[in-house]
């Protein structure tokens, strides 16, 4: 992996951070995430980021995710609700990457949208 794309999170903003990072032309999936997080005026908190503030971000990512729109039903019970505008605007894929990034680059160990699926016979 080479230099490292760059997200400055704001806390309590981790999905509005996110969307503007995947939405910059520079920014590259395949390199490592470099997060900072800032305060309100963009001074960084001053951590290097060796793993701990991406992991950090990214399980609070996943948990404004999991409250996102395109999602709906009881906490712990979420399924895809069906948006034609979110469809048009890429919502579903920015979030799908943003789920992905963070399982491979965060080390999330769990996602809890929806409680698994049960076959039936």
């Amino acid at each position: 992996m080479g230099q490292g794309s760059r997200v400055n999170a704001l806390r309590g903003e981790e999905f509005q951070c996110a969307a503007r990072a995947f939405n910059r032309s520079s920014f590259d999936p395949y390199t490592r995430l470099d997060v900072v997080f800032v305060d309100g005026d963009g001074v960084a908190e001053g951590a290097v980021d060796e793993g701990g503030p991406t992991r950090e971000f990214c399980t609070l990512l996943i948990l404004q995710i999991q409250n996102y729109f395109i999602f709906e039903g009881p906490e712990g019970n979420k399924t895809l609700a069906l948006n034609s505008v979110a469809l048009q605007k890429g919502q579903y894929r920015l979030v799908g990457k943003m789920i992905a990034l963070c399982l491979v680059q965060g080390q999330v160990s769990s996602i809890s949208i929806s409680a698994p699926l049960q076959t039936v016979y």
